[in-house]
């Protein structure tokens, strides 16, 4: 069950949708609305049974699964090479890493919050560059807050995440 925080009456653009597990043991879901001229975040607090539950929370650990593995994948292009690594390439390996065997239960997340993995890991170097943050550090499941994000196909509708 989703119960929102509060209603919009502004046409809508698109949403991005952002799931996260607070310390005080709920799932909380961030819908991000993107309008013409104005941003605005309505967070619904999420009530999800068993099953959903471990859905989220596997797409959740999926996230952080690819996050170091990427991290770990440009760490060692640099010490090999000297230059960073292409995003393109990043995806071309993510790929293929979903093919290998032993990493096939990617194949049962959604490819855009990983996709966005890749894409928030970019986004961090770029922000270490430009002297705005740290550079990026593993993920823990201890240390850091379980969360995904997925940009596209996602709707909200009578209280109801499609």
């Amino acid at each position: 069950m989703i119960r929102p925080s509060r209603a919009t009456a502004f046409r809508l653009q698109y949403y991005e949708v952002q799931f996260a597990f607070e310390p005080s043991k709920h799932w909380v879901l961030s819908a991000y609305l993107y309008l013409v001229t104005l941003k605005k975040t309505y967070r619904f607090r999420m009530e999800p049974n068993a099953a959903q539950r471990v859905a989220l929370e596997r797409n959740a650990g999926s996230r952080r699964y690819v996050w170091n593995w990427a991290l770990a994948q440009r760490n060692a292009h640099y010490r090999a090479t000297g230059k960073g690594l292409p995003a393109a390439e990043l995806s071309r390996r993510l790929t293929a890493l979903k093919r290998e065997p032993d990493t096939a239960w990617l194949r049962d997340v959604d490819s855009q919050a990983l996709q966005q993995t890749l894409a928030d890991l970019q986004r961090a170097y770029v922000n270490f560059f430009e002297k705005r943050a740290r550079f990026p550090r593993f993920k823990s499941r201890k240390r850091d807050q379980a969360r995904f994000r997925i940009p596209q196909r996602v709707t909200i509708a009578d209280g109801r995440v499609y």
